[in-house]
């Protein structure tokens, strides 16, 4: 979870402490599926007077700030607040609610944010010892917050969030790092309680495309309701604004599954501005692959004609789509009727 830069106190730094972490890990790793191993070999056990943590170590001594619990907006303060619906704010987010489940002992609520790819990910229990035995002792219970947090965001889907840890309002390690994954459009902690050092991820596999796979998405697509196109904004209507036309293509999106291309393309366009690109004939890399959209108008088409911006989440295929430079590759949509061989059914999958 955390990379020390320098602390306030002297003494015994905390990259010794999590340099034992990392041996826990092995320890941990190396046991049974049902029971953590290594908590059942590490003396003292939680509760005694011994700790990694001493009094030499982080603080000389914590002080007990009667105080309220610290708030989900508390646990995590950063420098510049991130803007609403950005990977900044996500990240935010997600960091907020691994601090806040660690101050409240919910530790399967902090496992939930790890990221799922994790080849041997820690379970609640792990992450309940791991976390008392190595960090707990450095803070009043309940107490911990971060602040000063700075993210840096790279185009591998990873990021990297520095801050200042606090226990109440007390300092305790100042500059550590926390890191996260991205995964399918949604951040996830990659923290050291998370796995305890071995971070190695697993991807699953990659079906095979095969001719009864293809059939299988068409035959499934095609099974659910066709999906009305707005008569608002059919071939022949009273030509509308701009905005009026955009508001009922995303309406008309949202939840809808299309067949293009003679069925060697099927794609998927959800509520809340992601997709998923199904299906396609002979590129298993794009098939299931997740991304995010937004409709904008289409200045080289019809009145009622747009252009979906797709961005896809996995990094690689971004860039091989994004050719052209900017946010994301263009995909032009128009009304039914108007392309040969399209087809649109309401979503067997969107929520």
């Amino acid at each position: 979870m955390f990379s020390v830069k320098k602390l306030f106190a002297t003494g015994p730094s905390w990259l010794a402490v999590l340099s034992i972490v990392g041996l826990m890990a092995i320890a941990i790793s190396c046991g049974s599926s049902d029971e953590p191993a290594a908590a059942a070999r590490v003396e003292p056990t939680i509760g005694e007077s011994k700790n990694v943590v001493d009094s030499g170590s982080v603080r000389e001594s914590v002080v007990d700030n009667e105080r309220e619990p610290i708030s989900l907006e508390e646990a995590v303060v950063p420098s510049l607040e991130p803007v609403r619906g950005s990977n900044e704010s996500a990240i935010l987010n997600v960091f907020r609610l691994g601090v806040q489940a660690l101050n409240e002992e919910n530790y399967a609520a902090f496992a939930a944010l790890c990221d799922p790819r994790l080849a041997k990910p820690f379970t609640a229990e792990q992450v309940k010892f791991t976390w008392e035995t190595f960090a707990k002792p450095s803070f009043d219970s309940g107490t911990t917050n971060y602040r000063n947090a700075e993210m840096r965001i790279f185009d591998d889907g990873t990021a990297m969030v520095e801050a200042d840890s606090y226990s109440n309002d007390q300092p305790a390690v100042e500059a550590l790092t926390e890191s996260f994954n991205l995964v399918d459009g949604d951040w996830y902690s990659n923290s050291i309680f998370c796995h305890g050092g071995n971070n190695r991820l697993v991807e699953p596999p990659v079906e095979e495309l095969t001719q009864d796979v293809a059939d299988r998405y068409r035959s499934e697509t095609r099974a659910q309701p066709v999906a009305e196109f707005p008569a608002e904004i059919a071939q022949g209507a009273e030509r509308l604004d701009s905005d009026e036309v955009l508001a009922h293509w995303r309406e008309f999106l949202a939840g809808t599954r299309q067949i293009v291309f003679k069925g060697s393309l099927i794609m998927e366009w959800c509520s809340n501005g992601k997709g998923t690109w199904v299906y396609e004939v002979g590129t298993p890399a794009f098939t299931g692959a997740t991304f995010d959209y937004e409709v904008v108008s289409d200045p080289g088409g019809s009145w009622n004609t747009i252009v979906a911006i797709v961005k896809l989440h996995d990094p690689k295929l971004f860039d091989l789509m994004n050719y052209a430079g900017g946010n994301g590759f263009r995909v032009g949509l128009a009304p039914s009727g108007v392309l040969e061989d399209w087809e649109a059914y309401d979503s067997p999958t969107c929520t």
